[in-house]
């Protein structure tokens, strides 16, 4: 919009009578909650946890529905700036419901670009609405738990931990056994990112019991994959390639041959650390092809600077060397300045090779 024609609109709105202007501004809300919850599931289907049911749209609100899932992404870095000042808007008219309703369709988005600082923000902003929520344990479920996961991404494992042990608290009083999964797998993330793996691997089993429970396959898929994960890390490669190949056995049997993706990955770092590197570099070909095909940059430096340590095992440097720079080249986009780091001490290794 013009800077001129927005100040125009800005001085027609001083003369509306303030009920026609909550009225516009309800629909203006609206439009972006239902058209961003539309984009959404382009990005992460059907079966994203906490899934919200908005309220109908306010009549004149027109959401619209992207074509795809690149038509989604776009919209979504478009109107991401608007998205946010109708979350505030939304906190100020009282419309609570809406503000962590519009905090639950910018996961994807914001995770998938590593955009930490406005996840914070918006998660933060659907915290305190939740608490004003009636008593919508859903929504300070879902609250403390993303910021719980939010935090561990910033390193704070103490504030990760409290926030998700409440979340499963409140999980658990409520019966939600989905919701107890979802964070019991976020838990243990965080005691991995910590270096516990044993007890990571404790509760990545145990969620996979409640998924097996409340039997979602595609959650269950997940879960097999994040088990398969933990064992490797472990150093029990058997029983981690079992898992995995489970998952991805059963990503292709539901038809999410796409969500496969990171599974190959684990399977391409089982095979490398159990000296298959073919094996290794054929498993993260196809994870590289899967990620670019839902152009998801935020696991595909992962996955190359994997390859890129596959390379160098097989001593084919050159290859190395471009596996890695690609990935350091998303890491600094995505501002993940210890990856980029890493991946610097590598190729500056991989010059005296």
């Amino acid at each position: 919009m013009h800077d001129l024609v927005r100040l125009y609109a800005v001085e027609l709105a001083d003369g509306i009578p303030s009920v026609e202007a909550v009225s516009a501004q309800v629909r203006l809300l609206d439009h972006y909650l239902h058209s961003a919850f539309a984009a959404n599931l382009l990005l992460d289907g059907p079966y994203t946890p906490f899934r919200p049911e908005p309220e109908a749209p306010a009549t004149g609100s027109c959401p619209i529905t992207p074509d795809d899932t690149a038509a989604a992404l776009r919209w979504f870095h478009d109107e991401h700036d608007c998205l946010l000042a109708a979350q505030s808007q939304a906190a100020a008219l009282g419309r609570h419901r809406v503000v962590w309703q519009l905090a639950w369709t910018l996961i994807s988005y914001h995770l998938g670009g590593h955009r930490l600082q406005e996840y914070v923000m918006v998660w933060q902003a659907a915290l305190a609405a939740a608490e004003y929520d009636g008593d919508n344990r859903t929504a300070k479920t879902l609250a403390h738990w993303r910021l719980g996961f939010a935090s561990a991404r910033a390193g704070d494992h103490g504030q990760a931990l409290d926030h998700l042990r409440h979340a499963l608290t409140l999980a658990e009083r409520s019966n939600n056994i989905a919701g107890q999964a979802h964070i019991y797998r976020t838990l243990g993330r965080v005691w991995e990112e910590q270096g516990d793996n044993a007890r990571a691997l404790d509760h990545a089993m145990h969620a996979l019991r409640l998924y097996q429970e409340v039997n979602h396959p595609l959650w269950q898929a997940n879960q097999l994959n994040a088990v398969g994960w933990m064992h490797a890390q472990l150093g029990l490669y058997t029983e981690a390639r079992a898992h995995c190949e489970q998952a991805l056995a059963l990503f292709r049997a539901e038809g999410f041959p796409a969500h496969g993706a990171s599974t190959l990955d684990s399977l391409g770092y089982i095979a490398h650390h159990t000296g298959r590197y073919r094996d290794a570099l054929d498993h993260y070909g196809q994870a590289l092809e899967l990620f670019r095909e839902v152009d998801d940059t935020a696991n595909e430096p992962d996955t190359l600077a994997n390859a890129g340590d596959t390379h160098r095992a097989l001593h084919q440097y050159a290859d190395a060397r471009t596996a890695w720079q690609r990935a350091l080249e998303l890491y600094r986009s995505q501002d993940r300045t210890a990856e980029a780091e890493d991946l610097r001490d590598r190729l500056e290794a991989l010059r005296d090779e």
